[in-house]
């Protein structure tokens, strides 16, 4: 997640809620499904994570979010492949046609 999100959050006194990897560095699905409530206003996942360059399970957390009538935003390789090896490599796959697993 970009640290983006926990600034805004910051300054607009939102609640910023993190949850944990698991052992493949990807976020927790089933985590970030137990920490939603009625306060909750956004779902946040990466499509890369710019230390490893993995990808959350995008597909599952869109369920989540669809689930709980929330949105969920995910950054996308094209969004920081400038600024993170992790998202430049999973852009310049995706131009060559390599599937890229979410």
């Amino acid at each position: 997640m970009h640290p983006a999100f926990a600034k805004a959050c910051h300054y607009l006194r939102i609640e910023h809620r993190r949850v944990p990897v698991g052992p493949d560095l990807r976020a927790d699905v089933e985590a970030m499904a137990a920490l939603i409530d009625d306060n909750t206003v956004l779902l946040v996942s990466g499509a890369t994570c710019c230390p490893y360059g993995v990808i959350d399970p995008i597909p599952a957390l869109g369920q989540v979010a669809l689930a709980h009538d929330l949105p969920c935003c995910t950054s996308t390789p094209a969004s920081v492949a400038g600024c993170c090896p992790g998202g430049s490599a999973s852009a310049s796959r995706c131009r060559r046609g390599t599937r890229v697993e979410a």
